[in-house]
């Protein structure tokens, strides 16, 4: 066979050729996928005529690339956890956890950071450089693996599961937490291909894997976790990985894991996030996961918790799940809307105690900042959720504490042209809900018109406000 030299080539994965070598195989891979599409073809068959020759490589390609990944995990810490968030940015990129204002202030935070940070000793350039040629082409070789093997995932599907799954088996139990980590890694990279049922049992091992002793396979596996209902979660069609039957345990999984430490808890954060989102395309939320909202709900606010020791990212990715499960509730369940109330009053509760804190240093303020921006959209999801004529009373009833501390927000010594936006947006969100009553709540709003210089974001959410009013004159339209 023409290939056959390939074939060989791959296994030695010498630093000089095995590149060339896996982007070939990427090639063929893509040429597979694309050939496979074009012509609608869904099942895959090993005597297919566009996979027989992939197949013939398949039993070697998969155990010596994890193989290759799990002893570079051994030689170098983290690089599985490297090369997945080198995997996973590519789709967070257009999609991601965090949303992107949230991801502006995740750079300031990092940004702040370096700038506390003092310069190393800079001697041996020459003898460093070196050094960090030669792991820049191991890291290379080790990126290729991940795409090779995402590649093959895609090209033969499910056949690729119980391949991985030997290597899997082989380290998931291993004294070493490298060994874990590896194993546990390995499932990630392969989510893209196989289908729902030839990846379930994969969930019930990651789940199984949340009880790991060691913090960073933890993490990794809530990390993996969190994909996995990104890519397979499907209620509308009633074939995801999620179901009535796994849907309890996977919920006191996510709820006891989320009081770890913040590294686990961030990406606990995460997986409850893809979780709920995965039922906007359905009809309402299942009564499974409503009976556990008060739970997900408390395990959230207690991961989010305002404090000195909370990392602002593992705050926003909490505040961001709270916003999705939100967007999903069941509002015609009494239950539901209950908590989804309650919760209201304790995001106000924490708004009202974040602008009363003094900020004395420009990290704080920072700080301060950061937190009323995400407060001030988690509110502005709620209000928005509750603005239907069932549930409005929750909104009006509140609306002179809401736009008051909306108002504090923009008269805040810490705030920025963020935050300010991010008010405008709860003010509007908040006139909408309410509808002509606001204008009782109008004279708040006059004073911080009255000394508060106009944007183009309030003069648009002023008009909202004179269309919710229903006039154009009087206060509405003097403001105007």
């Amino acid at each position: 066979m023409l290939l056959q030299p390939y074939l060989r080539t791959i296994l030695s994965l010498t630093e000089s050729i095995a590149p060339q070598c896996m982007v070939f195989w990427c090639t063929v891979c893509k040429e597979v996928i694309k050939l496979r599409e074009e012509q609608h073809i869904g099942a895959v068959d090993a005597n297919s005529k566009y996979c027989c020759f992939i197949y013939e490589a398949l039993e070697l390609h998969v155990p010596v690339l994890l193989k290759h990944l799990f002893k570079r995990e051994k030689d170098q810490e983290g690089l599985v956890r490297m090369l997945l968030q080198h995997l996973f940015n590519q789709e967070e990129d257009q999609d991601g956890l965090v949303p992107m204002p949230l991801e502006h202030l995740l750079m300031q935070e990092e940004d702040q950071g370096d700038d506390v940070m003092q310069e190393e000793d800079q001697g041996d350039d020459v003898m460093q450089e070196e050094d960090q040629e030669g792991d820049d082409c191991l890291l290379n070789i080790d990126i290729d693996c991940v795409t090779l093997l995402g590649l093959i995932a895609r090209t033969i599907r499910d056949a690729i599961v119980p391949l991985v799954m030997q290597c899997i088996e082989g380290n998931i139990k291993e004294p070493d937490w490298h060994s874990r980590m590896a194993a546990v890694s390995a499932i990630g990279f392969i989510l893209e291909g196989p289908s729902v049922k030839g990846l379930a049992p994969l969930l019930d091992l990651l789940l199984d894997k949340m009880e790991d002793p060691n913090s960073k396979v933890k993490g990794t596996t809530a990390w993996i976790l969190g994909r996995m209902f990104k890519l397979l979660h499907f209620p509308a069609s009633a074939n995801g990985i999620i179901t009535k039957a796994n849907l309890p345990r996977i919920m006191d999984v996510l709820v006891h894991c989320s009081k770890d430490i913040p590294i686990v808890s961030e990406k606990v954060c995460g997986a409850i996030y893809f979780l709920a989102r995965g039922y906007e395309d359905a009809e309402s939320m299942p009564s499974e996961l409503s009976l556990s909202l008060d739970r997900v709900i408390d395990a959230l606010l207690s991961a989010s918790q305002p404090s000195d020791e909370t990392p602002f990212r593992l705050g926003a990715s909490a505040y961001e799940a709270l916003c999705a499960v939100v967007r999903v509730s069941n509002l015609e369940q009494p239950v539901v809307w209950s908590a989804i109330g309650d919760l209201m009053h304790r995001i106000m509760k924490r708004l009202d105690m974040t602008l009363d804190r003094q900020a004395l240093t420009l990290g704080h303020k920072l700080k301060k900042n950061n937190l009323q921006i995400v407060l001030c959209g988690v509110l502005q999801v709620i209000v928005q959720k509750l603005a239907n004529s069932a549930t409005v009373k929750i909104v009006t009833n509140a609306a002179h504490h809401l736009l008051f501390s909306f108002c504090r927000v923009l008269v805040c010594d810490s705030s920025t042209a963020q935050s300010e936006a991010m008010s405008w947006f709860a003010i509007a969100a908040l006139a909408n809900a309410t509808g002509p009553g606001f204008g009782k709540h109008m004279p708040i709003l006059m004073q911080v018109l009255d000394a508060h210089p106009l944007s183009p974001i309030s003069v648009g959410v002023i008009g909202d406000i004179c269309l919710a009013l229903e006039v154009c004159s009087g206060k509405a339209s003097r403001s105007c």
